[in-house]
C-alpha cells in the first residue's frame, strides 16, 4: 500500500477565520469576563482587530463599565481597549 500525500485536488484548503489570533482573544476577553463574578457579561460584545479590543453593548452599572475594561485589559495580548458600553435604564 502506498500513501500519497492529499492534494485536496489542487486546491489548499482554506481557513474560515480571518485572523484566528484575533478569535482567540475574543474568546478569551469573553471568557474572562464571564468568569468577573461581578459583571452581568451576557450583553457585552467583544471585537478585536490586532490587539485593539472594542466592548459593547449594555450593563447594570458604571462600576461595571470600569470593571468590563479592567478585566479585557488583563487579558494577554490585549494592547487597547475602547469601551463602547452603556448603563441600562430600567423601564417603568
Amino acid at each position: 500500500m502506498v500513501f500519497k500525500p492529499q492534494t485536496f485536488h489542487e486546491i489548499p484548503p482554506q481557513s474560515e477565520m480571518d485572523d484566528p489570533t484575533e478569535a482567540v482573544l475574543e474568546s478569551d476577553i469573553a471568557a474572562a469576563l464571564a468568569r468577573a463574578g461581578f459583571i452581568d457579561s451576557s450583553r457585552i460584545s467583544v471585537a478585536v482587530t490586532g490587539d485593539r479590543v472594542v466592548l459593547s453593548g449594555d450593563v447594570g452599572s458604571e462600576a461595571e463599565i470600569a470593571a468590563a475594561t479592567e478585566v479585557a485589559r488583563a487579558v494577554e495580548g490585549v494592547g487597547a481597549v475602547e469601551n463602547r458600553l452603556a448603563v441600562q435604564r430600567g423601564t417603568t
